[in-house]
């Protein structure tokens, strides 16, 4: 058993690879299979050879086999239908008050006024004085000014900007 289905696989495998399918002829008139075609052609045959018998014996098996019977089941049972009421109305009572009531309000506070302040009046306007004039501070030995020369030993002169 094991050698047939060998060679029956071998068979179905250069079939497969020899038989072209229905488009194989190109336009121009040659073969333009690709390697993935030639890759699954066989497969596709194989395939088709494996599932024809089961195919065939499941349409045989299911020619043969009566349909199955039908299944009845018993009427349900009647029930007498559910008695009719009316429904209870909703009624909202207002809970009773388990605390004492709330205290009165405490009284306004008194109205608030701000206080009025008394500004002096503004004193007239006066030109500005006269700003002091600036000196520089010079030293003759060493020879400088003031920051560039940080001791002076004979005493500093002033000197005025120009």
């Amino acid at each position: 058993m094991k050698t047939f289905l060998t060679v029956l696989l071998l068979a179905v495998l250069v079939v497969g690879m020899l038989a072209p399918p229905a488009d194989a002829w190109g336009p121009y008139g040659y073969r333009y299979w690709t390697p993935l075609d030639i890759l699954v052609a066989p497969l596709v045959v194989a395939a088709a050879l494996v599932t024809a018998p089961f195919v065939i014996a499941g349409s045989a098996i299911a020619a043969v086999t009566p349909p199955p019977a039908p299944v009845y089941a018993p009427p349900a049972p009647a029930y007498a239908p559910a008695p009719a009421y009316a429904a209870p109305v909703a009624v909202y009572r207002r809970p009773v008050a388990a605390y004492p009531p709330p205290p009165p309000p405490p009284p306004p506070a008194p109205a608030y006024q701000a206080p009025v302040a008394a500004y002096p009046s503004a004193a007239p306007m006066m030109a500005a004085a006269p700003a002091a004039p600036s000196y520089w501070y010079y030293c003759e030995n060493p020879a400088g000014y003031y920051p560039y020369v940080s001791e002076c030993p004979g005493g500093w002169l002033t000197v005025t900007p120009r």
